[in-house]
């Protein structure tokens, strides 16, 4: 009888772990799976009224996929990578997320400014039109792609 009841429990704990593990195999993560998609390299300037924006994090993204980002430089200039290895998006219409207070990747070669103790907490320079309420969108097309942003500190776009 004891036999029978544990038998009927690696059925289901069976069934359980072939759906888990096929969930596990279902991710959205490509890091690594670059075939997935058709990569283009992307580089653009951004500007704030009319001035260079440096130190602002670009990300494009596809719902349900991994990002692509880029940090703008002095000039605003900015270069899209997805990971270490692979540079640029994959093609097609993205989502563009800029903000000026963030926390990069972790990866190879970029150094965040220090954190100092007691100092106050950045604030976002940009309108939430620009990040957590994006009304930005860019399209990714095979070759070589230059894409900018001229971006407005009011609401009217006027400086």
């Amino acid at each position: 009888m004891h036999a029978r009841f544990f038998r009927s429990l690696l059925v289901p704990g069976s069934l359980y772990l072939y759906i888990l593990s096929f969930a596990a195999g279902c991710s959205n993560d490509v890091s690594g799976n670059y075939q997935m998609f058709e990569w283009a390299p992307v580089t653009g300037r951004v500007t704030l009224d009319g001035t260079p924006l440096p130190n602002a994090m670009v990300t494009f993204s596809e719902a349900g996929y991994s990002s692509s980002w880029g940090i703008t430089d002095s000039d605003g200039r900015y270069e899209l990578i997805f990971d270490q290895k692979q540079k640029g998006a994959a093609i097609g219409k993205k989502s563009v997320v800029i903000r000026t207070v963030f926390s990069p990747p972790e990866i190879s070669g970029y150094t965040p400014s220090p954190v100092v103790e007691g100092a106050p907490e950045p604030v976002e320079k940009l309108l939430p039109i620009y990040h957590n309420k994006t009304t930005l969108t860019a399209d990714v097309v095979a070759g070589t792609n230059e894409i900018n942003f001229e971006l407005y500190s009011t609401p009217q776009g006027q400086y």
